[in-house]
């Protein structure tokens, strides 16, 4: 995995903790988990991450591409990818 990958996931993944509220650490998150099974992100917490994505990212989160990409954190950073 090349060093921006690898940023652009440890990035996601701490946006994650944020939107948690400490309930998981960052480093504690692994890439394969799912953000809604694994994690358990509800649908406010869900807005909150996009939102959140999006400020950290500079990038718009379109709602046809959430459906189909916001799956588990490597979806995410994936697409996050394309995006920047």
């Amino acid at each position: 995995m090349s060093t921006e990958t690898m940023d652009v996931v440890a990035r996601v993944k701490q946006t994650i903790a944020n939107v948690l509220n400490a309930e998981r650490e960052a480093e504690d998150i692994p890439d394969d988990a799912l953000i809604y099974d694994d994690l358990g992100i509800d649908s406010i917490d869900a807005i909150d991450l996009v939102l959140q994505l999006e400020e950290e990212f500079q990038v718009k989160l379109g709602d046809a591409e959430l459906a189909k990409d916001f799956y588990s954190v490597r979806t995410v950073a994936d697409k996050i990818r394309q995006l920047i």
